[in-house]
């Protein structure tokens, strides 16, 4: 089973065809891995999920990106009530090595940039 975007099923502006787009490659993912498990009789992997859907692993992991859950850090755990942000902290604390925090800042903009790409891209 290849990846097939169906045009017909999209109409609209270029948002409502992105999205529609997402929403197509997600739908063969997930077809992807109900016929992987029961022809295997266990989870499929990654790797047999991208062959099988015939799509680069990139745009596994931005589709996939776009259907994690996004949770305030003000919001509140289920079970404990407490916030989100009450669980951050900062491991290399006040003393911390300095010459690290160019690089980790690197790092956290370069996962910000990556998000937001793949969330243009799902509009």
């Amino acid at each position: 089973m290849r990846f097939l975007f169906q045009q017909e099923k999209c109409s609209g502006d270029l948002g409502n065809i992105s999205t529609c787009i997402i929403l197509q490659v997600k739908q063969a993912i997930q077809k992807a891995k109900l016929e992987l498990s029961f022809e295997l009789q266990r989870l499929p992997t990654e790797e047999e999920i991208i062959s099988r859907v015939g799509i680069s692993p990139e745009r596994y992991h931005d589709v996939m990106k776009t259907s994690k859950s996004v949770y305030s850090l003000n919001s509140r755990h289920i079970v404990t009530q407490e916030e989100f942000i009450n669980g951050i902290s900062d491991i290399d604390g006040v003393g911390g090595d300095k010459r690290r925090q160019p690089a980790l800042i690197r790092l956290a903009l370069d996962d910000v940039v990556h998000i937001l790409t793949a969330l243009i891209i799902s509009i």
